[in-house]
């Protein structure tokens, strides 16, 4: 009911909304816990869920989750996944172990095998902007990368997020602006047609493109994080958002999922595993 208290009160707005009894003040954002587009006794129950549990239990969309360094993170439902809606930007493994940070080194970068992270060009500034940037040994790493109970999606999570959402109207096509990639890209960018805060040069944002613009259909704010070569050279901040998945493709390389601000697609790509990219993590079933 808007009141940013959740109470019986707020139940009671939500039963009436279901009932189409037209509440008034009521906020639809913070009445779909779930995250789905509609209100319904699935978010009935987890209202009041939160009601007697004095918000202890997790409920995706409105809990949050604190990785190992204490970073805390939004969280995203979008059908029956969990999502970090940030990217990762921890400096541990979820057991304490320190990941190898080669910062300007870029030898030490280019050939390390146990794992490591980067801030983009070597800038601590980036990191509460876009997370950390890390090579794939980290995300293989027994270590494990994301806080207890999370871990880095597989290439099949990665599908199924979008067999889900094609199956909503958002193909994965380049040329479509309701195309997937758009559906999921955060609403900030140059020159947005948009408007509002949507239409922004501060950082978190996308490159100006009159037609392949970010609408965040569901709340996933994919951000450009950019990403570092195997060599050490930073490149595209602002233009492609580029993530691991933890399954590997060829001894050498494994799967990302790659957004770009000039088109709506969401790629699957085969990248060496010593290319820097950001990590989104997702809850364990």
């Amino acid at each position: 009911n808007c009141d940013d208290i959740v109470n019986i009160f707020d139940a009671i707005a939500v039963s009436n909304y279901i009932l189409g009894l037209n509440p008034d003040p009521f906020c639809f954002e913070n009445a779909d816990i779930i995250n789905d587009g509609i209100i319904n006794i699935a978010d009935l129950i987890a209202t009041i869920d939160i009601i007697l549990t004095g918000g202890t239990t997790f409920t995706c969309g409105i809990s949050t989750i604190t990785d190992i360094d204490g970073n805390i993170y939004t969280t995203v439902l979008i059908n029956s996944q969990c999502w970090m809606k940030e990217n990762l930007r921890t400096t541990k493994y979820c057991d304490g172990h320190d990941i190898e940070y080669p910062g300007s080194n870029n030898n030490a970068w280019q050939n390390n095998t146990n794992g490591a992270y980067a801030w983009y060009d070597n800038d601590i500034n980036w990191k509460d902007i876009y997370g950390a940037l890390y090579n794939w040994n980290a995300v293989n790493n027994a270590h494990k990368l994301c806080p207890k109970g999370w871990h880095v999606p597989n290439d099949s999570e990665w599908e199924q997020l979008v067999d889900y959402l094609s199956g909503l109207g958002h193909p994965n096509h380049p040329g479509i602006q309701n195309s997937i990639g758009n559906a999921l890209k955060t609403c900030r960018q140059v020159d947005s047609p948009l408007g509002g805060e949507c239409n922004t040069n501060e950082h978190p944002r996308w490159r100006s493109h009159s037609s392949m613009y970010g609408f965040d259909g569901y709340d996933f704010s994919a951000f450009p994080s950019g990403g570092r070569y195997q060599g050490g050279s930073f490149s595209i901040l602002g233009n492609n958002g580029l993530w691991w998945s933890s399954t590997e493709n060829l001894p050498t390389e494994a799967w990302s999922r790659d957004m770009y601000s000039s088109n709506a697609n969401l790629y699957r790509t085969s990248r060496p595993k010593g290319f820097g990219f950001a990590v989104r993590c997702i809850k364990d079933l």
